[in-house]
């Protein structure tokens, strides 16, 4: 007993030191206990899906989130698009899982916008024009509804960017601008703030984003008719006033150190929760989608120019492109949607197998009350007088059979029966003998079915007289109805199902297993022995290795392929048991064939999204990484070098916009197959997103040998393409960092060596490549001399990147 109680504490302490928590930070936009009150229905429910996982839900300020993050005391982070967009400057890792779905009067929108408010009745407040030199109540420079998007809708209309104070903060409370061509600036802490400043007068407007007014109108905290909306927008299916254009809505971010798994658990969870759930109620949300696009997110910050696009020089504004949140989405949706057909598979397969182990009982069950059942015999006269009766003292009956002796049949059983029976001694002293006359007697436990067998007995000594046997057949009856549903359930099963002897003759099969291995007819199967059939093992498996597992544990379950006859192919899951009979014996092989084909396919296709672009079919940056970190070991063991080169397409956007996303695409897909030609076979072309992309070119032995590649993706990027009768024309800005160096680097550190490069080289004139030079190299490598008549410069904190200019720009 202590060493049981011994064991049971320790298995619970492995639990509870495997338990995992992960803290959730909400930024604050409205008071603390009505966003804990929102959200923490939804940290409950990410808490249940992860099953082992506890999600800790944490509400912070701005300030404090920013905090918070930098000391790497939150997972996971809902928050603005303004704020993640920050949060990816510093730490390159962190990925966008999901982006949240407001929703109103029953309409979802994965939107926001701003909302720019006055008092009703206010005369003097009608354009954007009027708020110059105004109070305005706002929550932050930080707050895309409550500041960024008004702000750039006032500058389009005339009005300047009020002077920022980097130490303002929504819990400072603060005044900012002054009078002039600006607006005076308000800063208060939530949006409820915001709407009692301008109910008060304390503010003659103010910002909020979109939502904020019927949340606070459905808590009866605001009366609508108060308010007013100016510069409002006519903007079809989006529920919520609104003044501005619209913006992506809020990410559900995951930092870097939450694992993939995790990642991919918390995707499918935030992908699943429905607007009904009570989490997404709470929340007033409708759950979430995939990750939105936040571009224009960034071309909001950098118009405004605000954190983190404030300084005019970013050495790392590449991560504004960055693509990484794809790859957790389809991780996530590839993991959650295996799981679930897995699961499916092998409930099908239990479930099959129950049905062969009952089927099998079934059998064995009347096989033995067929040979065991005993029955009695009646002597009975022409008047239906019962003479005599030979019975089993175990017999079990309404009435006891020797208890009939001396009585007539009419005074035995009822009327009905009495006639039926009578009628069949009639029909005996025609034929001599009937069989197969059924009768139904009630008793003490129901109705009870009894077959009766006549025969004539006929002497010239005695009078006639008949021999009725009695046979009660009500659970041969009730068995029989069982075998042919089992037949059925093997007849029409979806599951291909095989029954064998032991010596791998193939006895029976049914119609699914004919589909799926391709024969047209069981004449084809049935008499063959089992390892005739044309068929491959997956998985390390063998025929041996199936016998075995048959003879030591009775069962075999693994994966097997095969080519039908019309050449098509398929896959499939077997599971192979053994079939007891009544005396334990190994009697059948009973092998249950479900067809994976369509799940592998699914499968292959669902990884193949899950490290490629969509759009143009080359790596993603989840398999850049991976190719990069398996390059660089290489490239110790080789000791060899490779080349990073970093390519951002000059004049894209200006084509993009002008003749459309479709135009753009397309024009993107055709450099991408031109540039993947201009490499090598071993090399890699990834697309980053955007029109970023990086190549890491392997097997260098010295760095001159970059060169020739280097300028044929220059050469691919700047050639002509020609589409509906239009030349459309860009080139591109590569950037080329080495491997190895001097000091120690990590992937991620050689990847944005050479974005810095691509930046120097876009800076210097574009259509050309810089080359990457580490603080303590060489003044002058061995790729710069082969560049012409090209000044290098030391790489320091202060000065460029070493650039370097093909000896001819292609037009």
């Amino acid at each position: 007993m202590r060493c049981c109680l011994t064991l049971a504490l320790a298995l619970l302490a492995g639990v509870a030191q495997g338990a995992q928590h992960l803290t959730l930070g909400v930024l604050a936009v409205r008071p603390a206990p009505v966003v804990q009150a929102q959200y923490q229905p939804l940290a409950d429910y990410l808490s249940e899906q992860l099953g082992d996982t506890t999600v800790q839900l944490e509400v912070l300020t701005h300030d404090r989130m920013q905090q918070a993050l930098a000391q790497h005391q939150v997972d996971l982070v809902l928050t603005n698009p303004g704020s993640y967009l920050l949060l990816r400057r510093r730490s390159s890792l962190s990925s966008v899982l999901a982006t949240l779905r407001g929703v109103h009067d029953d309409k979802a929108t994965t939107h926001q916008g701003g909302v720019i408010i006055v008092r009703a009745g206010r005369s003097d407040i009608r354009a954007l024009t009027d708020l110059r030199g105004r109070r305005v109540a706002v929550l932050g420079q930080w707050a895309l509804g409550g500041f960024q998007a008004p702000m750039r809708e006032l500058i389009n209309a005339g009005l300047k960017m009020p002077p920022l104070s980097l130490s303002a903060s929504p819990d400072t409370d603060r005044t900012g601008g002054r009078r002039g061509n600006s607006i005076r600036m308000e800063i208060v802490d939530t949006y409820d703030a915001v709407v009692t400043a301008v109910l008060e007068g304390s503010a003659d407007a103010g910002f909020v984003r979109t939502g904020i007014l019927e949340s606070l109108v459905d808590e009866r905290r605001l009366d609508a008719a108060r308010l007013a909306v100016i510069n409002q927008q006519a903007l079809a299916d989006f529920p919520f006033p609104v003044s501005t254009p619209l913006y992506p809505e809020w990410p559900l971010v995951a930092m870097p150190q939450v694992d993939q798994d995790t990642a991919r658990q918390l995707t499918a969870a935030a992908l699943r929760l429905d607007a009904t759930h009570p989490a997404a109620r709470a929340a007033g949300i409708a759950g979430f989608s995939p990750p939105a696009d936040y571009v224009a997110v960034e071309e909001l910050l950098r118009t405004l120019r605000l954190p983190p696009y404030d300084q005019p020089v970013a050495l790392t504004w590449h991560t504004l492109w960055e693509r990484h949140w794809p790859t957790l989405l389809a991780l996530g949706i590839a993991g959650a949607s295996v799981l679930a057909l897995l699961a499916l598979a092998i409930s099908r397969n239990r479930a099959l197998k129950r049905s062969g182990e009952t089927l099998a009982a079934l059998v064995a069950q009347q096989r033995a009350l067929l040979t065991a059942m005993p029955f009695p015999v009646f002597e009975i006269d022409t008047n239906g007088l019962v003479q005599r009766v030979w019975a089993s003292s175990d017999m079990k009956t309404s009435i006891d059979p020797h208890h009939m002796v001396g009585h007539k049949v009419d005074q035995l059983v009822p009327p009905e029966v009495a006639e039926h029976v009578m009628g069949a001694l009639q029909q005996a002293a025609e034929c001599g003998l009937v069989r197969g006359v059924e009768i139904a007697l009630e008793g003490p436990t129901g109705t009870r079915r009894v077959d009766l067998s006549v025969s004539a007995v006929t002497s010239a000594n005695t009078t006639p007289r008949f021999l009725v046997l009695a046979r009660d057949v009500t659970v041969e009856r009730e068995n029989q109805r069982w075998l042919n549903i089992a037949a059925s359930v093997f007849t029409f099963a979806g599951e291909g199902v095989l029954i064998a002897a032991p010596d791998s003759r193939i006895l029976a099969v049914n119609k699914a297993f004919l589909r799926i291995i391709g024969y047209p007819d069981d004449a084809d199967v049935v008499g063959r022995y089992t390892h005739e059939l044309s068929i491959d093992y997956l998985g390390g498996e063998s025929l041996d290795s199936l016998r075995r597992s048959l003879d030591e544990h009775g069962h075999w379950h693994g994966e097997l392929c095969g080519r039908r006859d019309d050449g098509s192919t398929y896959t499939a899951t077997l599971s192979v048991n053994i079939a007891h009979d009544a005396d334990g014996q190994g009697a059948h092989r009973i092998a249950v064939l479900t067809d994976i084909s369509q799940l592998k396919a699914q499968q292959a296709q669902l990884e193949r999204i899950a490290y490629h672009d969509v759009l143009t079919g080359l790596p993603n940056r989840a398999l850049f990484a991976d190719r990069l970190q398996q390059a660089m070991a290489h490239t110790g063991r080789l000791e060899t070098q490779l080349a990073v080169a970093y390519i951002d397409l000059d004049g894209f956007k200006a084509i993009n916009d002008s003749h459309g996303h479709a135009f753009g695409d397309r024009l993107l897909i055709s450099i991408a197959e031109r540039m993947k030609e201009a490499i090598r076979e071993g090399d890699t072309l990834a697309r980053l997103g955007g029109d970023e992309f990086v190549a890491v070119l392997t097997g260098l032995q010295q760095d001159t040998d970059c060169r020739p590649m280097i300028e044929r993706l220059l050469a691919a990027a700047a050639a002509p393409v020609v589409m509906d009768d239009r030349v459309l024309h860009v080139t591109a800005s590569i950037g080329v960092a080495l491997y190895p160096q001097p000091e120690a680097l990590s992937a991620d550190q050689l990847l944005r060596h050479a974005d810095h490069a691509m930046y120097e080289a876009k800076q210097t004139g574009k259509n050309r490549y810089h080359v990457h030079v580490p603080d303590d190299a060489q003044p002058t490598p061995q790729i710069l001399q082969q560049a012409g008549n090209v000044t290098p410069y030391r790489h320091t904190t202060r000065g460029p990147h070493t650039p370097m200019t093909p000896p001819h720009n292609p037009q």
